[in-house]
């Protein structure tokens, strides 16, 4: 039979096995000290690129956000709400001063952002809630923004099964700062890539997580991986050897130029763009020249090459969309950290109280065996003392039939009667008392078990909750 704290050590003990994380497939590069998930307005990209309304009320308040709907009377105004929330606000028109509308001149699009560790700051299931929105708007043109040091290969693989049916329908356009290993991935695997003057792309390279660090990945995974990158690049129509160089080591590539036009090739004449033993990263100049990309100098540049002209983000909900997944993604992920940490807190304060526990715990049994004892004893007094009573009742009728054939029956009967009564006072005194002195071992080791019991609880109860 568990006791209390056997029974709250193996509960705590388990749920902090449970909580654990398996090793997981990641890929190449690791960049320290970076913003965490989407920024609402990161500075690279500038806030031209947003669909904004700004509503300024006769009392003086103001809102900005989205005009989803409106009438004679009144507007709804979606606005969004940091870190990961969305409100929509119902505004009287005759209660507004001024209203300033986001510009919608030339073509639409709409932007989804790719930032930060995929699989941590950016999810599979981030980037899908953000392309559903994106094909309920019938978003003709889809801007994917990244800046991402790579992450978690099966959430990119997510991402690009995401991706490729979509961009067979759909403009899908890769807006490039940084991206790295599974980043890279999903930018090429998008039939238009674009870079900042100082973007950078490749890397990509898998490697899991074991209990010493970053370890490479068997034969078997490599093969799969570089297969699905390969397919993912070509479904983009990028060139099968850019991918391969961001993620073979021993593949030397060089580039020359025919007609104007980048080509590939693994051997020489041409200038080496990758030596062997090395991994292909690309600046945007690089990747220019490769026919990777062109290099958006601004916003305005990127719309320019894109369209031919102005355009415009005909709603900000995918972007939102993904924001607000991920927040919700993060804000798991610190209830979990909490609970691990509040489950291994427990767990020290459990070990704190464990020789004391145990010490009492041993103690518990000893009074159990000494009570039982004393109940067992004080039962065969009982029993031995019942059979002498019975022994002095016999021989009291015994003595009554001889008194009949006494010369003086009364007398003799008196006798017997006195005899017994003497007899049956002396068992019960001698009885008595060695019962009495078991029933007070019994009773005083109750208590002290009861005692220590109570002691037990009120360790119990002080540890730090789950």
């Amino acid at each position: 039979m568990k006791s209390s704290f056997t029974a709250v050590v193996c509960s705590t003990v388990m749920a902090v096995v449970m909580a654990g994380t398996a090793s997981t497939y990641a890929d190449h590069i690791v960049i320290q000290n970076r913003p965490s998930g989407p920024e609402p307005a990161p500075q690279w990209i500038g806030p031209a690129a947003f669909h904004l309304d700004h509503v300024l009320l006769k009392n003086g308040k103001s809102f900005d956000g989205e005009i989803v709907s409106e009438n004679k009377e009144a507007l709804k105004l979606e606005i969004f709400v940091p870190p990961g929330y969305t409100m929509a606000r119902k505004l009287e028109q005759a209660s507004i001063k001024t209203l300033t509308r986001s510009a919608h001149d030339g073509s639409p699009y709409v932007l989804i952002p790719v930032f930060g560790v995929i699989g941590r700051d950016i999810t599979a299931d981030a980037l899908h809630a953000g392309l559903a929105k994106a094909v309920a708007a019938k978003a003709p043109r889809i801007i994917l923004v990244i800046d991402s040091p790579g992450g978690r290969i099966d959430q990119m693989c997510e991402m690009v099964d995401d991706l490729l049916p979509i961009s067979q329908k759909v403009e899908v356009v890769a807006y490039v700062k940084t991206a790295y290993s599974a980043a890279a991935v999903i930018a090429m695997c998008c039939p238009h890539v674009y870079l900042t003057p100082d973007g950078v792309i490749g890397a990509a390279v898998p490697f899991r997580m074991s209990d010493n660090g970053p370890a490479d990945v068997d034969a078997k995974f490599r093969s799969g991986f570089e297969a699905k990158i390969r397919a993912s690049t070509a479904q983009g129509g990028h060139a099968d050897l850019l991918i391969r160089g961001m993620s073979e080591p021993d593949l030397e590539i060089y580039l020359t130029h025919e007609n104007n036009v980048p080509v590939l090739r693994t051997t020489a004449p041409g200038k080496l763009i990758k030596a062997k033993g090395q991994i292909l990263t690309l600046t945007a100049h690089e990747a220019s020249d490769c026919g990777l990309g062109q290099i958006a100098t601004d916003w305005a540049d990127l719309g320019k090459q894109v369209t031919g002209g102005r355009w415009y983000e005909s709603t900000h909900r995918p972007w939102n969309a993904v924001v607000a997944v991920v927040e919700e993604h993060r804000q798991r992920e610190r209830d979990l950290a909490e609970l691990q940490q509040r489950r291994l807190a427990r767990r020290a304060a459990i070990e704190q109280i464990r020789p004391e526990c145990e010490a009492i715990e041993l103690r518990i049994n000893e009074l159990a065996a000494k009570s039982l004892a004393a109940q067992n004893a004080a039962h065969d007094l009982v029993t031995r003392g019942n059979a002498e009573l019975q022994q002095v009742e016999l021989e009291y009728q015994q003595a009554l039939q001889a008194a009949q054939s006494q010369p003086a029956p009364t007398a003799a009967m008196a006798q017997a009667a006195e005899t017994k009564n003497k007899r049956a006072a002396s068992v019960r005194q001698s009885y008595q008392a060695k019962i009495a002195a078991l029933h007070a071992q019994d009773q005083a080791a109750r208590a002290e078990a009861a005692r220590l019991q109570s002691r037990e609880r009120q360790m119990i109860a002080s540890l730090p909750a789950e």
